[in-house]
């Protein structure tokens, strides 16, 4: 387990150690795009804070049959702030 210090945040490589707010956010996500964890390769977990966002969101990149999904949701609202499909 490895968690890098950012500049605004965290990342961890490790999705069986994060925190359950995080894996919450990454629920989100994965629901929105129509999968679980279990269909899912997650790539990196981003933690941060922005001005850009009222609140701390999580950043979740994952692939699905070499399509590459980014998310980023906030931690506390689970609102989804955006999200790229990069096929």
């Amino acid at each position: 387990f490895r968690m890098d210090d950012l500049a605004c945040g965290y990342q961890y490589h490790d999705e069986g150690l994060i925190p359950a707010d995080c894996a919450k956010a990454i629920d989100t996500a994965l629901k929105h795009a129509g999968f679980t964890w279990d269909e899912v390769e997650i790539d990196d977990i981003y933690v941060f804070v922005t001005p850009t966002y009222d609140e701390p969101v999580v950043e979740v990149e994952f692939e699905v049959r070499d399509v590459d999904y980014d998310y980023i949701v906030g931690a506390n609202t689970l609102r989804i702030y955006q999200w790229l499909i990069d096929q």
